[in-house]
């Protein structure tokens, strides 16, 4: 089976699970920014609020694993196989995760990263080319 078929829905459900959960546990933050204008509202009284900063990271990284998951759609979908790298690096990724925060999301990467890296070519491997 051609798991891989699937990994770029799996991100972009992760993506959308992520983001949901930051909008609703970052809310408060995201309201006084709100109230702040949105420009250069991670500074307060002109020092860098980190509690700012990273629901805004946290928000940004979920928008990047929707594209990305969009973008492996696309190239399955085109008969491209996804570069066993990706799936290497999305287990890798997960590794260091679950070692810094083991009470997270991250294990749904080792879901992604097996998808890719077990995946079976039903066809046969295209190589991007300039034309």
């Amino acid at each position: 089976m051609k798991t891989s078929k699937y990994a770029g829905h799996a991100l972009i459900a992760i993506a959308i699970i992520h983001s949901t959960l930051g909008i609703a546990l970052g809310w408060p933050i995201l309201t006084a920014m709100h109230h702040d204008g949105w420009l250069a509202s991670t500074m307060v009284n002109g020092k860098l609020d980190m509690s700012r900063e990273a629901i805004t990271w946290f928000l940004l990284s979920g928008y990047f694993w929707l594209l990305l998951g969009a973008l492996m759609i696309t190239l399955v979908k085109h008969g491209v196989e996804l570069p066993r790298y990706l799936g290497w690096n999305f287990l890798g990724m997960a590794a260091v995760m679950i070692i810094i925060m083991p009470a997270s999301g991250a294990y749904f990467f080792i879901v992604v990263s097996l998808m890719i890296l077990y995946s079976k070519n039903e066809t046969k491997k295209q190589v991007l080319s300039r034309t």
